[in-house]
């Protein structure tokens, strides 16, 4: 009985976490569709290949004011991950909202001031990481209600609008850059905490009402 109790306050709280916790974070996963270009030492090319695999994410504090950067523009400060075969990137970057934008409503994950943490990588410096899900009907993002969801409204963007990319940058003014295909998941992180909670209060209610 005394584990039955505790596992359900365990469920319990995990039910009610994820509405008390303030980040969100989004996971996407895709390849690498085009290779753009290679420094002058060919450490780019060398590091990565068409149809590597690429995984990633990127939280953001949805207690945060958003900041308006145009009449159609809101950013919020969040960070990123992204995986590019065996090569990690992180750092900080903007979460961008697009209400009427050129081409339609979206959003984006970019961070464009080169301050991001890479692997060694010979002479390549970080210059830009950004994925975007733009070219969405324009009417989509009026409220702004889903950037709190945009896994639900991702499969509105146009692909061939606007790619998903990063670019490293050598002294000699030379650069490797590459596109690639990103898909949101579903559910932000914390859904599987919530379905694993519903999960096992539901386990735990049958085996009691089986032993009554």
């Amino acid at each position: 009985m005394k584990i039955a109790t505790l596992a359900a306050a365990a469920a319990l709280a995990l039910t009610l976490a994820p509405a008390q916790a303030a980040p969100l974070t989004f996971n996407f996963s895709g390849t690498v569709s085009t290779i753009l270009s290679n420094d002058s030492s060919g450490t780019f090319g060398a590091n990565f290949s068409l149809g590597q695999s690429v995984s990633g994410r990127w939280t953001f504090d949805s207690n945060a004011v958003g900041v308006p950067s145009l009449p159609y523009l809101t950013s919020y400060a969040s960070t990123f991950e992204v995986t590019i075969g065996a090569r990690t990137f992180s750092g900080s970057s903007e979460y961008r909202i697009f209400d009427d934008g050129p081409g339609g409503d979206g959003f984006s994950v970019i961070n464009e001031t080169g301050t991001y943490a890479i692997p060694p990588l010979g002479p390549l410096t970080a210059r830009t990481f950004f994925i975007q899900f733009v070219g969405m009907p324009t009417s989509t993002l009026a409220s702004q209600a889903l950037v709190l969801d945009p896994a639900a409204i991702a499969s509105l963007a146009n692909p061939n609008y606007a790619p998903n990319g990063l670019r490293l940058d050598n002294p000699d003014g030379t650069w490797g850059g590459l596109y690639f295909t990103a898909a949101v998941v579903p559910e932000p992180a914390s859904g599987a905490l919530l379905a694993c909670g519903l999960v096992l209060t539901g386990q735990l209610l049958r085996r009691r009402r089986m032993q009554a």
